[in-house]
């Protein structure tokens, strides 16, 4: 592997999972349009709505009981959990699902069978994992042209919120041909054999150039709104040259979202409540700014909110709470600091805002914590009732796991968990809750998949 700044980057990517009871759907909504993801269920509120407050009240605490009583008797989506369950609150230990792999880049779930996983490998191969198989199969379910230099290939991927119903897929990669630039594309599961990818039903939603091999962020993954979210680095290189984090009119260094349905004769299309639809100059598709390298984010399913990773240059690794039109600062920062004597409002209250307007992160760690930041999941699985609401995430470069707490207002409970058997690459999770870890790999050892387990 490369230092630092060059070296090969690869992530993770997952359609936003299936939640474990349907009844917690009305919470969800109303927990995220408090956080800022705008839902079209947030919008128009009625007096009729207001009237409701009650009763909402009541389904909340009611959801909030049952979910308790679930994760104390060992149960997820009504049924058994398929773990023991294990009291108290354990260090954790990788359990290897599945080795062979070369660089992988993502691992997302099947909605329809926790344990069927989709991983992504660097070099343009997207697999399937049959329940049960250890090694990575023969043959590869999508195989795509991918240039893989530096931080390039293949990213991302996620599967429509409807899916299998519905079976399109999105991916995230850069082509080997021409420019270098990402590329966001939807392909289907073929009809008659839904493990079957349709090579040829490739539509491409959106295009950008990427000026350097570095910072293509690459994540893919949609909300529980429906739209399609996606990082994005912000070009590359060092120190943002291009002031490309804090510009409205460019898509580098955000979270954009959008509608992978066309519009017109757009092949996607823009939400009108993106923050920037109306704002001149701005690019319509701007959820979110002031980012260097957003490398993975992750909706909690029980709240909807979105964490994401950020990069650091040379000191501060952070992780982030992302909302509606938030700027996060860089290049003017870095961390809770002003980044290589930028003129700025420093502060340490996590998610604060500044004079300026630059949204903190909840957490930062510096260079002999870590050299990389991995962004995960929130734990919401069946197995540690006491890792409930839990973040993890991890370091590539150190490969140590930390966990976190955030309530809306404070972040508690930060701890080092442990450390992953190899380069933390991407983080996954399944309809039951449980994070998969991915190791990348290196010249002796394959790439792997593991699943985060008690010790």
């Amino acid at each position: 592997m490369q230092a630092h700044e060059d070296r090969a980057r690869v992530g993770t990517s997952a359609g936003y999972p299936l939640v474990m009871r349907r009844q917690r759907s009305r919470l969800a909504l109303i927990s995220t349009c408090v956080l800022g993801v705008s839902l079209a269920g947030c919008k128009g509120a009625s007096s009729g709505e207001s009237s409701a407050a009650a009763s909402d009240a009541e389904a909340e605490a009611e959801a909030e009981a049952a979910a308790e009583a679930d994760a104390e008797a060992g149960e997820v989506g009504g049924g058994e959990c398929p773990h023991a369950v294990v009291g108290g609150d354990p260090e954790i230990s990788f359990e290897l699902v599945a080795s062979g792999y070369s660089q992988p880049t993502f691992v997302v779930a099947d909605p329809r069978d926790a344990s069927r996983l989709f991983v992504g490998e660097k070099g343009g191969q997207l697999t399937v994992l049959a329940p049960g198989a250890s090694e990575r199969p023969g043959s590869a379910l999508l195989s795509l042209s991918v240039e893989t230099g530096s931080e390039m290939g293949l990213l991302g991927m996620a599967l429509h919120p409807d899916f299998p119903e519905d079976p399109r897929f999105y991916v995230n990669y850069n082509p080997a041909e021409g420019e270098n630039r990402t590329r966001i594309a939807e392909f289907r599961f073929s009809a008659l054999d839904p493990f079957t990818v349709d090579a040829s039903s490739e539509r491409v939603l959106l295009e950008f150039p990427q000026p350097y091999r570095n910072h293509d962020g690459g994540q893919v993954a949609f909300g529980p709104d429906g739209y399609l979210y996606i990082g994005v680095g912000d070009g590359g290189d060092r120190a943002d040259p291009l002031d490309a984090g804090l510009d409205l009119s460019t898509l580098l260094g955000k979270i954009l979202r959008i509608s992978v349905d066309p519009e017109g004769a757009n092949p996607y299309g823009i939400p009108a409540d993106n923050p920037f639809v109306e704002q001149a100059g701005a690019r319509g598709e701007v959820w979110a700014y002031g980012l260097r390298n957003p490398w993975r984010f992750s909706f909690d399913r029980e709240d909807g909110t979105l964490y994401a990773a950020d990069v650091g240059q040379d000191l501060w690794e952070e992780v982030d709470v992302i909302v509606k039109g938030g700027n996060y600062g860089w290049s003017d920062m870095e961390g809770f600091h002003c980044f290589e004597g930028a003129s700025c409002e420093a502060m340490t209250t996590p998610h604060g805002v500044n004079g300026a307007g630059q949204r903190m992160p909840l957490v930062e760690y510096d260079r002999n914590a870590g050299r990389s930041i991995t962004g995960g999941f929130v734990y919401r699985g069946c197995q540690v009732p006491a890792w409930q609401g839990r973040y993890f995430y991890g370091d590539y470069v150190t490969r140590r796991i930390w966990s976190l707490r955030w309530d809306g207002s404070a972040v508690s409970e930060v701890s080092e968990r442990g450390q992953a058997a190899g380069a933390v690459s991407s983080f996954g999770d399944n309809a039951l809750g449980d994070v998969y870890v991915v190791s990348f790999g290196d010249d002796f050892t394959p790439g792997a998949v593991y699943r985060r387990a008690p010790a």
